[in-house]
């Protein structure tokens, strides 16, 4: 189970978390966690503008925020986890893909997301490639 420290930058909350986990089924776990809390903020911070529930991975980092149409204005709460072991416990893998999957997994059956209309979005390579799942 992550722990999570709440850290704030600017007008954002941002909660933090890191997994050690070595293996598939601990990585997706922890995943699950981050993508849970994530809808759970869901209705704190839910206005007109919002249009997608992006899932960001950078190097060993996952972070995931509500944002607006023009992906510039977040909400006010993001969750951010560190993946240390992730790449070595995927070694031969498409992480992208994993990743992708795992969200779109997730979110398919999560009635906290669900009950608004809202993308979920996969980006990799910055805010302006976006991968709808």
């Amino acid at each position: 189970m992550l722990e999570w420290q709440t850290t704030h930058h600017s007008q954002q909350q941002i909660f933090r978390g890191r997994c050690d986990a070595g293996d598939y089924s601990g990585l997706q776990q922890a995943f699950d966690q981050c993508a849970e809390k994530a809808t759970q903020l869901l209705p704190e911070q839910i206005q007109d503008s919002s249009r997608y529930l992006l899932f960001s991975w950078q190097d060993t980092t996952l972070t995931i925020v509500l944002t607006d149409d023009t992906r510039q204005r977040d909400g006010n709460f993001a969750v951010v986890c560190e993946f240390p072991n992730l790449h070595t416990a995927l070694a031969g893998e498409n992480t992208d893909e994993i990743l992708a999957y795992w969200a779109t997994d997730y979110l398919a059956s999560c009635s906290a997301f669900l009950q608004y209309s809202l993308l979920a979005a996969f980006t990799r390579s910055g805010r302006d490639r976006l991968q709808l799942l």
